[in-house]
């Protein structure tokens, strides 16, 4: 059998029930308040009948001593922290033979791929990029992205300026020569 929904009547419309709600909502406030009042009726219209105060306990004095001062750690921790620069990596022929010279450090990444990418964009701004692969105490492979070298720390920190001008920031790595 079809039916047609087209024509269906209207739904039948509720009673309107305001006033028995309202009802309902003024008990539910009204009887909490006045089961707490009948409750605590005794304590409010007799106060405490007791007229000696209750004694208080004597606090102990105790001699205050200086604090010790505080040992610090990483003055032996950090020494033993320093990762190494493997020289045969930084090795170039066109340095002039100098104790020292510098590299800036721009990331430290475990995906070589990141490193790679971030060490060709730097090509493309001009600087002489590298990507150091190691592997530290833990066992993590680390991939830094190395710009220079540099022979002084003025050259250094020229191309540590040009970074920032690119919105990159580096670090300063001092590298001793054997």
């Amino acid at each position: 059998m079809v039916y047609d929904y087209a024509k269906r009547p209207p739904p039948p419309r509720r009673k309107k029930r305001t006033a028995l709600t309202v009802l309902l909502i003024a008990a539910a406030m009204i009887l909490p308040a006045t089961l707490y009042y009948f409750k605590f009726k005794k304590a409010i219209a007799e106060p405490n009948k007791t007229s000696q105060p209750t004694p208080i306990k004597p606090i102990k004095i105790t001699k205050v001593t200086k604090p010790t001062k505080p040992s610090f750690d990483f003055y032996t921790l950090l020494p033993k922290m320093a990762v190494p620069v493997p020289q045969a990596t930084l090795r170039t022929n066109n340095l002039p033979q100098t104790k020292n010279h510098y590299l800036l450090q721009i990331a430290a990444l475990k995906n070589p791929n990141d490193a790679e990418r971030l060490k060709s964009r730097l090509l493309t701004l001009g600087f002489t990029a590298s990507v150091q692969s190691y592997q530290n105490s833990h066992g993590t492979r680390w991939n830094r992205v190395l710009v220079g070298p540099f022979d002084s720390t003025a050259n250094a920190q020229k191309a540590q300026d040009a970074l920032d001008q690119q919105r990159i920031d580096s670090m300063i790595l001092t590298v001793k020569k054997i």
